[in-house]
């Protein structure tokens, strides 16, 4: 009796949200247009500390583009790398500006707040150092229609086969985002490709409730957004994507993750909250379902419960993973389920004992 209603519980829920919403996130995301977004009207903030060995790909995807956006500023936070000569030497013939952090202030969300005291044009579009976009990437940003906020994709990507378990998690997360906006809004985003009306931002923004915290700018001014009832879009198309390398080795991911999971916590959002308790509650289920099964010895149907659940999860999931053309990962979703239990188990007992680290400085929960 377990198994079928796990598994009818689990997939329904799934499908509804990863498929049903997925499909009509499009539709909601293109309604009502008035006017589109102009690149005339549009500066590019890139926050960055020690990306020397990255911003040659950047520059090179800018270079390529086939139009360009008005202004493109590059905000360096104290780097102490080689970084400004590689800036000076890979952006000759380009528009860009090079400004750097003062004394006193550091990190990626005091970076992108100086570099607005800069930026004259109506729109602003954050972006990591590390990541490339395709050259049409700004030919199809003016094709959006005006929003407050612009939620586009951010796909992680493994540049090395073996590496390629660390997107897993994230694209599936992303995957859930997408859906949930089809059907309510989304509960996530990241500032590696985030489009915003910068008087909206400077309206909305509530800097000094989350100053303290080191780690989040992008879900802070989602919720800033989204507490002003302002109009937030989420689009899922391979045209407007960029696209950044996963971390080398299990402790850099860990690490990672723990940054991503501190600053989700601050956020407080009780429908993040309430989907992160149903997550678990299906994690401890499934885990119930397999113990049971296997203190009966009862093989056979935890064999059809381990292959049952990764069909429903290769079936639900793989719009989304085709989009992106991440098919090594999607082949390898259900071990990495299979063994979530395990890893949401580890950053649990993590979270209380590591204070992690980005760029070499200690991230501020």
């Amino acid at each position: 009796m377990e198994v079928p209603l796990f598994l009818s519980f689990y997939g329904g829920l799934l499908c509804w949200i990863v498929i049903y919403g997925g499909f009509k996130h499009r539709s909601k995301a293109l309604s009502n247009p008035a006017g589109n977004v102009s690149l005339d009207e549009l500066t590019v903030l890139v926050p960055l500390r020690n990306e020397a060995k990255n911003l040659p790909k950047l520059l090179d995807c800018l270079r390529r583009s086939s139009v360009k956006p008005a202004r493109w500023i590059f905000i360096n936070d104290h780097s102490d790398d080689e970084g400004k000569t590689v800036f000076e030497s890979h952006s000759r013939g380009l528009s860009v500006e090079w400004i750097s952090l003062p004394e006193g202030q550091q990190g990626k969300k005091e970076a992108l707040r100086f570099g607005m005291s800069f930026v004259t044009t109506k729109w602003v579009l954050t972006m990591d150092a590390d990541v490339t976009f395709k050259s049409t990437y700004f030919s199809q940003i003016q094709e959006l229609p005006e929003a407050d906020l612009w939620i586009l994709p951010a796909v992680l990507v493994g540049e090395r086969p073996f590496n390629q378990w660390q997107e897993v998690d994230l694209h599936m997360m992303n995957a859930i985002n997408v859906g949930l906006y089809g059907i309510f809004r989304p509960v996530i985003c990241s500032g590696a490709n985030l489009l915003f009306q910068l008087e909206v931002y400077r309206q909305v923004d509530d800097w000094e409730a989350h100053r303290s915290v080191s780690s989040g700018d992008d879900m802070f001014t989602l919720r800033a957004f989204r507490r002003a009832k302002r109009d937030v879009r989420l689009i899922s198309d391979t045209s407007l994507a960029v696209f950044s390398p996963t971390t080398r080795g299990l402790w850099s991911f860990m690490n990672q993750r723990l940054r991503w999971i501190g600053k989700t916590t601050r956020v407080k959002d009780h429908f993040a909250t309430f989907l992160g308790v149903l997550q678990a509650l299906i994690s401890l289920a499934f885990v119930g379902v397999v113990a049971k099964l296997l203190a009966e010895q009862n093989l056979d149907t935890l064999l059809v419960i381990l292959l049952a659940k990764a069909f429903v999860e290769w079936f639900a999931f793989a719009p989304y993973f085709f989009r992106f053309k991440r098919f090594g990962p999607w082949i390898i979703l259900p071990i990495i389920q299979w063994l979530a239990p395990l890893y949401h188990g580890l950053l649990l007992a993590l979270i209380p004992w590591v204070d992690p680290q980005w760029k070499g400085r200690r991230v501020v929960r």
